[in-house]
C-alpha cells in the first residue's frame, strides 16, 4: 500500500478488528487451550487436560422471583494497575442463565446488564487456583 503511513495502516487494522467484533464476524479464541478444537486442554500448567481452568468466574443471573435470565450481557472492567488485558469484550449468559469467564488472574468489576432490567456491578478476584461463584439478582426497572 503505497503512499499510506505506518499509523494510516495500524489505524485501517484497528477499524477491521472492531467491526470484527462488533459484528460477531469473527471466533473468539481461548488463548489458554493448547490443542485443536476437539482436544479439551486447561492449557494450565499442573492441570490436567480436559480439567476446567481454575482461574475463573462462574455463576448465574435470575430475577427477584428466581427465575433464570438467559441473554445478560457480562462486561468486565481490570481495575488492577495496569490493568490485565481481558480475552473477550463481553459474553452472554446461556439459556439458564448460567456463565463461565476464564479470565487472567486479578481484580475486576463486572457489569450485568439486560433490557428491562437495572443494571449490577459486583467487584471480583480472580485468582489462579481456585474459581469463583458470582450470582447475581437483577432487578426490574
Amino acid at each position: 500500500m503505497e503512499g499510506q503511513s505506518q499509523g494510516d495502516r495500524k489505524g485501517r487494522m484497528l477499524l477491521f478488528l472492531v467491526a470484527l467484533v462488533m459484528f460477531g464476524c469473527g471466533t473468539a479464541v481461548n488463548p489458554l487451550a493448547s490443542g485443536g478444537p476437539d482436544t479439551p486442554s486447561s492449557g494450565l500448567p499442573g492441570q490436567p487436560d480436559g480439567a476446567p481452568p481454575r482461574n475463573r468466574v462462574q455463576g448465574q443471573v435470575s430475577d427477584k422471583g428466581g427465575a433464570s435470565l438467559p441473554g445478560v450481557l457480562v462486561t468486565p472492567r481490570s481495575t488492577d494497575a495496569p490493568p490485565q488485558a481481558v480475552p473477550e469484550i463481553a459474553i452472554t449468559t446461556d439459556e439458564d442463565g448460567r456463565y463461565q469467564w476464564v479470565l487472567p488472574p486479578g481484580n475486576y468489576e463486572l457489569t450485568f446488564t439486560q433490557n428491562g432490567y437495572a443494571p449490577a456491578t459486583v467487584a471480583v478476584t480472580v485468582m489462579a487456583d481456585r474459581p469463583v461463584t458470582v450470582d447475581i439478582i437483577l432487578q426490574h426497572r
